[in-house]
């Protein structure tokens, strides 16, 4: 008997500890929330320094970035947007990417119209990775990278020869 209230003893005292500690984190936090604004791109050239030429970065623990948000069925019609997930997130992306950097809702309205934009673009509604190479060239069609500012929807690793502009061509 003696063995089991100290058994009930100890567990209480890890339970008070654990919840003492989640109580003090959620009010003070583990570390100060930091945000980042991502920078443009660089090309990098023939002349450029070598990663190893370069100081090592701390990276940190983590990254807030104010996402708008909406969820697969802005409008609640769950039974109908059961494969919109994909859709959902890519609204979200366009929406960070174009400068919407607020991390707020979504209006529902403007929300299930971009995801019924994006789903016309889909030929079934589960698709097979031929399908997905289809369905991102048709995108990268919409916005092909152009020379000028290195704009545009880019294949992984592919890199575009920036032209001059005119001002730049009126220099020399």
């Amino acid at each position: 008997m003696l063995g089991a209230l100290k058994w009930f003893f100890g567990l209480g005292l890890v339970a008070a500890l654990g919840i003492g500690a989640g109580i003090y984190f959620a009010f003070n936090g583990g570390s100060s929330q930091t945000s980042y604004v991502t920078p443009d791109l660089v090309p990098i050239d023939a002349t450029s320094a070598t990663p190893s030429d370069q100081p090592p970065v701390n990276l940190p623990a983590a990254v807030i970035l104010p996402v708008p948000f909406t969820p697969q069925a802005p409008l609640g019609n769950w039974a109908a947007r059961q494969h919109t997930c994909e859709e959902a997130s890519l609204v979200m992306v366009d929406r960070y990417l174009h400068g919407d950097h607020s991390g707020g809702l979504i209006d529902a309205h403007t929300a299930d119209a971009a995801i019924n934009q994006i789903t016309t673009w889909k030929p079934a509604q589960d698709l097979t990775t031929q399908q997905v190479g289809e369905v991102a060239a048709n995108i990268r069609k919409v916005r092909k990278p152009e020379p000028y500012k290195g704009k545009g929807i880019r294949y992984e690793g592919e890199h575009v020869r920036k032209k001059a502009g005119k001002a730049a061509k009126g220099a020399h």
